[in-house]
């Protein structure tokens, strides 16, 4: 017995030496994550990226501002992460008051294009200043330099111009940088990367199209996907910044392009659920990136769940920012209530604002949902939602139907896609009533043909060698070791005219006019020659 307890301790031990060795053997790096301040989806789908970093041994710390507290709200994020802050004072009060507005313009009937201008000029403005306030705290400046890599949402880049900082004025040699686009297909991504974009058959964002178009389609898709290049790269990723570039002496490129920084491109799609298209090695899909198995409910939760018998249940969601539809819209919301009291099934519903009137029996309102573990309860039946990214993963990595209602932005180019691969149907927001509603729900409840597009498109998006949170993490390692100096393609250092053949195009042409000039008047002469010559009188 003696015997046996020693052989058991010297198993021990040597089990413990031989992961340590293993331990020892992986390098680890320290990576920051920048999240659009650490608020919303923006964070969870980055928190994705971390978690598949953080499982291959490496140190994670989020970048976020003051007054968003998520690792407390995701108390494992404490322990898995670590956190830097910077502070903006009224940051959290002006974002979440710019949100409110969208909303509301977005729901709104009428139309508002002046007033959501002003909206996202509000944006625009709070992306400057908080990037501003990071580059004046100094101490976080010299922390930040001692960090191996930079991952960042592209819809706020000061990391880009925080990389420029560092190795120009702080001595740090090149920090390998990754850019995220957790909205899905962002063409402007495309063009940094070099990456072909061709709007005869990819609709370009809030197109509202598919592959296939007519002749006018194409002509409005090209106009709609320059005017997109033009107005994010003004609004989002050059004009905010152009004061830090002559304040703090950044590279004068980043007034153009930021390429010449970013290593590689992620990007929340898949082609499960995408339409094909051609890509750069530099740009990775990682769709999908919070659709994952889901987590038990809360008694209380789980209670209501099992309560709706074998009818099941229908999730109503319009996303964190446009869950005060309950009051920005009341009559929109009284319209969803008498739809969802007409059905056998229980109704679940996001909303951070109570009613003004009583709740369908079968209704429960709540203020946060656990969206992916409800989607992957075995009694969800239905997802009814606005048409955001992370929606769309979840529902169809859990094989749930939807009726998507786009609200804007790129909502309504993932309708089209649910609609086009017979997933759901639509609902258009500013025609609707409490039967339309009705309508739509029972429809994809009654056929299970959507059910089925559902579970087999779930097959294919779960079938791939690994997660999108570690194939995230497994391509920014690999730049951090090798670098992205290798998938930068030559179409980088080429002039427009070269890259797009203009000068081949127009050599052929030219060479094609002059044959067929020096053609026609080598025909002209010999004719005229041969009409000169007069025929012999006999």
């Amino acid at each position: 017995m003696v015997g046996f307890q020693r052989i058991s301790e010297s198993v021990v031990i040597l089990s413990i030496l031989y992961i340590l060795s293993c331990k020892s053997g992986v390098e680890s790096y320290n990576v920051v994550l920048s999240a659009n301040f650490g608020d919303g989806s923006h964070y969870i789908a980055m928190r994705a990226i971390g978690e598949g970093l953080a499982k291959r041994g490496h140190n994670v710390t989020f970048l976020v501002a003051e007054g968003f507290p998520h690792q407390t709200r995701h108390h494992e994020d404490s322990g898995l992460f670590h956190f830097e802050r910077f502070r903006l004072p009224g940051l959290k009060e002006n974002l979440e008051d710019a949100y409110d507005r969208l909303g509301y313009l977005t729901l709104a009937n009428q139309k508002n294009n002046g007033e959501i201008f002003k909206v996202m000029d509000t944006f625009k403005t709070l992306n400057k200043d908080a990037c501003s306030a990071m580059f004046k705290d100094n101490a976080l400046m010299e922390r930040l330099a001692a960090f191996d890599a930079f991952v960042f949402n592209i819809i706020w880049p000061c990391a880009v111009y925080v990389k420029s900082y560092l190795e120009l004025h702080k001595d740090v040699e090149d920090i390998p940088l990754v850019a995220l686009s957790n909205t899905g297909l962002n063409p402007y991504i495309l063009w940094e990367a070099a990456s072909p974009f061709f709007p005869s058959f990819q609709p370009s964002p809030m197109s509202k199209l598919s592959p296939k178009m007519t002749f006018f389609e194409r002509l409005r898709n090209t106009l709609t996907y320059l005017s997109f290049i033009c107005s994010f790269w003004r609004t989002v990723l050059s004009e905010p910044f152009n004061d830090l570039i002559d304040e703090y002496d950044l590279d004068p490129d980043l007034r153009v392009t930021m390429s010449n920084h970013v290593d590689l491109y992620l990007i929340n799609t898949d082609f499960s659920i995408d339409f094909p298209f051609a890509i750069m090695p530099s740009v990775i899909p990682v769709g999908g990136l919070t659709a994952r198995p889901a987590k038990a409910l809360d008694n209380d939760l789980e209670e209501f769940m099992e309560s709706s018998g074998d009818y099941g249940v229908v999730v109503f969601s319009l996303g964190s920012y446009l869950s005060t539809v309950t009051t920005t819209r009341p009559e929109m919301m009284k319209m969803f209530l008498n739809a969802f009291e007409r059905i056998p099934q229980k109704v679940i519903i996001q909303s951070k604002k109570g009613l003004s009137h009583d709740l369908p029996q079968n209704v429960k309102l709540l203020k946060w949902l656990p969206l992916n573990d409800l989607l992957g309860h075995p009694k969800t039946r239905l997802l009814v939602y606005h048409g955001g990214a992370s929606g769309l993963f979840e529902a169809v990595y859990h094989g749930v139907p939807l009726v998507v209602m786009p609200v804007g932005g790129d909502q309504c180019d993932f309708s089209v896609k649910v609609v086009s691969k017979g997933i759901g149907v639509q609902l258009d927001k500013d025609n609707l009533t409490a039967e339309i509603i009705y309508e739509r729900v029972t429809e994809v409840l009654g056929q299970p043909a959507y059910s089925a597009s559902s579970i087999r498109i779930s097959a294919i998006l779960k079938n791939r060698p690994m997660t999108a949170g570690d194939t995230s993490a497994f391509w920014i390692e690999h730049v951090i070791k090798h670098g992205g100096e290798y998938l930068r393609p030559s179409s980088y250092d080429m002039p427009f005219y070269q890259l797009y053949l203009i000068d081949v195009f127009l050599f052929l042409f030219a060479f094609i006019f002059i044959v067929s000039w020096l053609s026609f008047r080598c025909l002209k002469k010999c004719f005229r020659k041969k009409s000169s010559v007069k025929p012999k009188k006999e």
